[in-house]
């Protein structure tokens, strides 16, 4: 899973927010939700910390993804 991280982090180029060798990856971009259902990518999206609050979207890797998945995951959000 930390190769995962590791990948996804440096596919990410700084465009996600991620504390490092952690499995969550979000973003304020109030657009990437919509993007990536678009693509058949599935992401919790969610106001954050307070209801009122912005939607934060979140991405979560995990050890079952592919290298594959992780470049789909990265070309839908629009950052490779």
């Amino acid at each position: 899973m930390q190769a995962n991280i590791l990948y996804f982090a440096s596919l990410s180029k700084g465009y996600l927010n991620t504390i490092a060798n952690f499995p969550v990856f979000s973003s304020s971009d109030i657009s990437l939700y919509a993007r990536l259902m678009e693509a058949s990518i599935l992401v919790s999206s969610f106001p954050y910390p307070l209801p009122t609050d912005p939607l934060l979207n979140r991405i979560v890797v995990n050890a079952h993804h592919t290298r594959e998945d992780l470049e789909r995951i990265s070309h839908a959000i629009g950052i490779s």
